[in-house]
């Protein structure tokens, strides 16, 4: 007998072609040394951690056993179970941003959680979110273990690479390709108009008198005053 795959099971990637058939040997020499885990989730019990075993036992002929989740555990609750259970397996640190990014596209829990129980930054979990609402067609390759190919408009050029931060900044940039500065300078540039708090107007000031910028130097007081909303950001 053989069960359905839970979707849950999909937050962590399956085997490589290599790993696949080594883990079929070693069922085939040993038997299945850890259960596959079932939970019911109102529809059926499902695999939601083992389907590779699974299809390693089918090939090898080799009996199932399995251990069922409590019925009464809600989806996030599983969630976080399966990536506990998988982080035996020697995911790479893109396959760890990817799995968090399944995580948080079927649980849609908290980011800085999710970031924190892959042990991978905030932003670059981010960044994988960016991706995949821009170029979805790139995150099985990535979530897969392999590398994929992209244009890079600032330099011409189509790269191969798995990093996350460094493929979202490339969609980014070519997101802007059409961007270009508003020269016209029909508008007077204002700093009490653009700096978002009052903190920041008063450390922009403090700064541009301390630092000597001329009343006529837009260009270095606009570079303050970006400084100065960074610097002093609004809570959302």
């Amino acid at each position: 007998m053989t069960y359905e795959i839970h979707e849950l099971a999909g937050i962590v990637a399956l085997a490589s072609e290599a790993e696949q058939l080594a883990l079929t040997e070693d069922i085939r020499a040993n038997g299945l040394q850890d259960d596959i885990v079932l939970w019911d989730d109102g529809t059926g019990e499902k695999v939601v951690d083992g389907r590779c075993r699974q299809i390693a036992c089918v090939a090898t002929d080799t009996p199932i056993t399995t251990r069922v989740l409590s019925p009464e555990l809600d989806y996030a609750t599983v969630a976080k179970i399966v990536k506990s259970l998988n982080t035996r397996r020697n995911l790479t640190d893109t396959q760890k941003v990817m799995s968090a990014l399944k995580q948080y596209q079927t649980t849609k829990g908290k980011q800085s959680d999710i970031a924190k129980q892959w042990a991978v930054g905030h932003r670059t979990l981010q960044n994988a979110v960016y991706i995949a609402k821009h170029r979805p067609e790139y995150i099985d390759p990535l979530f897969n273990g392999n590398s994929i190919k992209v244009y890079d408009s600032t330099k011409g050029i189509t790269i191969t690479t798995n990093k996350v931060t460094g493929i979202a900044k490339i969609i980014k940039t070519a997101e802007e390709i059409d961007v270009t500065e508003d020269t016209s300078n029909k508008v007077e540039w204002s700093s009490d108009a653009y700096i978002k708090t009052e903190a920041g107007k008063a450390w922009y000031y403090a700064s541009i008198t301390m630092d000597n910028i001329a009343t006529d130097n837009i260009a270095a007081r606009m570079k303050y005053a970006e400084l100065a909303n960074y610097k002093f950001k609004v809570e959302e």
